[in-house]
């Protein structure tokens, strides 16, 4: 069976011109990286910070794992911080990422609006799992995309 750093390993994707690590698995409805992981959902980025790293670095009870790349889909220890919920509300805030770009505008987006509404013309002419490898994404985000649970801005 494999560790759950394996399986974390499997799913960082490290692209030239960036300092982030992609996360290439599942993301939550926020944008978060998860993994399963003995049954039990695994957030990616508080992984990384835990497992990342010289050495090991506990998260202390309460506290959020903050991005200082602002990229929701990065795992690279090096840009993650330890915050309360109130400093990272006020770094977004700071930041002007509170109203975030939707879509195609944001940066964890693998999707264009083309490839949105072609992907929703499929549905029931084409099994999920093919139209999530065809278009790179999860079987589940082809799901959310035909439910309205993403790209909800878009109708067509």
């Amino acid at each position: 069976m494999k560790s759950q750093q394996e399986i974390f390993d499997e799913r960082v994707e490290l692209i030239p011109f960036s300092t982030c690590h992609w996360w290439t698995g599942s993301l939550n409805n926020r944008g978060y990286g998860t993994f399963m992981f003995l049954g039990s959902p695994v957030s990616a980025h508080r992984f990384a910070y835990v497992s990342g790293g010289p050495s090991s670095r506990p998260i202390p009870e309460g506290m959020d794992v903050c991005h200082s790349c602002d990229n929701r889909a990065c795992v690279n220890p090096d840009h993650l911080w330890i915050g309360t919920r109130q400093e990272n509300m006020q770094d977004m805030v700071a930041k002007g990422r509170a109203n975030p770009a939707r879509g195609e505008r944001s940066g964890v987006s693998k999707l264009s609006l083309v490839d949105v509404l072609a992907i929703r013309q499929l549905r029931g002419r084409m099994y999920q799992k093919h139209i999530a490898e065809v278009y790179g994404i999860s079987r589940s985000q082809v799901v959310r995309i035909f439910n309205g649970k993403t790209w909800r801005h878009i109708h067509g």
